[in-house]
């Protein structure tokens, strides 16, 4: 009896595993500055800048991670294209802080102003 036998090799090389790896960290890398960064922001907003700025600032770094992250696409850096997420991530997470504190802001009434 003759039995068949298959020379079988994974579908994915070691080197395509490795690129889809590394394709799926790039939302740690957008989701973990939002764990932090928004305390520096809350901090800014409540004792230096007024809301407004700030968001503005927060937005536009969140705009240059994404132009930053989009070039990169385009010319394949790997390295570079998780820093493009990583400042996306900075100012997302912040915005969303600071539209709470915006809202926050327009409804806000002074009870007692004499205090």
């Amino acid at each position: 009896m003759h039995t068949l036998q298959l020379n079988w090799e994974p579908r994915y090389s070691s080197k395509l595993l490795n690129s889809w790896v590394a394709v799926g960290q790039f939302p740690q890398c957008r989701c973990a500055p939002t764990k932090v960064i928004p305390i520096i922001s809350g901090l800014a907003i409540d004792h230096v800048y007024s809301p407004a700025l700030v968001s503005v600032f927060f937005l536009s770094i969140s705009v240059i991670g994404q132009f930053l992250f989009a070039l990169c696409v385009m010319w394949h850096l790997l390295v570079v294209m998780y820093v493009g997420r990583f400042l996306s991530g900075c100012g997302e997470g912040c915005i969303s802080l600071l539209s709470g504190t915006i809202i926050a802001h327009a409804f806000c009434v002074d009870v007692n102003p004499d205090v």
